[in-house]
């Protein structure tokens, strides 16, 4: 039975960095961490702790400090342990990237996996129809050292992101130690649950199984199975309507002022009546913190206040028939 490993497992821990990294620091040996290297972190974060396996090359970092919490990332042979670690001992932590990949061996393998990809294309996704991922679907690059790959779906903006390759290949060309069979082909699919703009989707995958990874899409449900028979279970996204009507409202307060707030809510309303809490703090939480960014954002002007008696009056009267602007 074929199953998936991780390869890359990214998440946030609501702890102080420096527990975190006194967790890891204790468990070097295990993990084959034989040095660290601090440098500036990326992405908003402050400082960067990384450290290199016996290869020289970083497969472990942990970065703090400028956001939330404590970014602990794993990569390659050190992903499933890092997953495993995190999982015990943080479960309340927000996965932002996973990779799960499949090693597969066999003489002609890529070019009959090629094949089959391109066939699901051709029948799921023909040129004509609707039905498209954005972006170009399949994109492939041929190296003559490395091997071929085959791109499916878009890095920067898809949800789920494939990569099928021939791992025997590229290890040979960039002088790995860890060897595989010449003739591996990997296939690896990357998640990036955050793109959805849920926190409830971040939670979602901190219990996800590799094999599972591969459910975060329809299409990479289909395709996996179509090549090696796995059958994952479906990842369904968070439910993000209200969401979507909360963000046009703070945009709204932001560029346009009042009126666009009014047809913000306006819609918010009439999609999700009540949804707004009927909790007093929070809703006083809510607008305090919204009043403290529009000062931070614009110093020189007041914030639309009567816009935010707007939510209130939502929120006091959840039946109450609101009036286009």
């Amino acid at each position: 039975m074929i199953h998936a490993a991780f390869d890359w497992y990214q998440a946030t821990i609501p702890t102080p960095a420096s527990e975190v990294i006194a967790h890891f620091e204790g468990q070097a040996a295990s993990l084959g961490l034989v040095a660290r290297q601090d440098r500036p972190g990326k992405n908003n974060w402050q400082a960067s702790a990384r450290y290199l396996s016996g290869d020289g090359i970083c497969h472990f970092e942990i970065q703090h400090g400028g956001n939330p919490g404590t970014q602990v990332r794993g990569s390659s042979f050190l992903a499933p342990a890092t997953a495993d670690h995190v999982r015990s001992h943080w479960p309340d932590h927000q996965v932002s990237r996973v990779d799960a990949c499949i090693d597969l061996r066999g003489a002609g393998l890529f070019r009959n996996i090629k094949e089959t990809t391109a066939a699901f294309v051709d029948t799921y996704y023909p040129a004509e129809s609707d039905k498209k991922l954005k972006n170009k679907l399949i994109r492939d690059l041929v190296d003559d050292e490395a091997g071929e790959t085959i791109y499916i779906g878009d890095k920067k903006k898809s949800p789920i992101f494939w990569r099928i390759y021939q791992k025997g290949y590229e290890q040979i060309a960039t002088g790995a130690t860890r060897i595989l069979d010449q003739d591996t082909v990997r296939i690896e699919a990357e998640v990036h649950p955050g793109r959805s703009g849920s926190k409830a989707d971040k939670q979602r995958f901190a219990t996800v199984q590799p094999d599972d990874v591969f459910g975060a899409g329809r299409w990479s449900r289909m395709l996996i199975k179509d090549l090696v028979g796995l059958d994952p279970t479906p990842i369904k996204r968070a439910e993000r309507e209200s969401n979507v009507y909360l963000q046009k409202a703070l945009y709204g307060i932001e560029s346009y002022g009042n009126n666009f707030m009014k047809a913000a809510l306006f819609e918010l309303h009439q999609t999700c009546p009540g949804f707004l809490p009927t909790n007093e703090s929070i809703i006083d939480e809510w607008l305090a913190i919204q009043r403290d960014h529009m000062r931070h954002r614009y110093p020189n002007k007041t914030p639309f206040d009567p816009g935010f008696e707007i939510l209130r009056d939502v929120q006091n009267n959840p039946t109450h028939s609101m009036p286009k602007p």
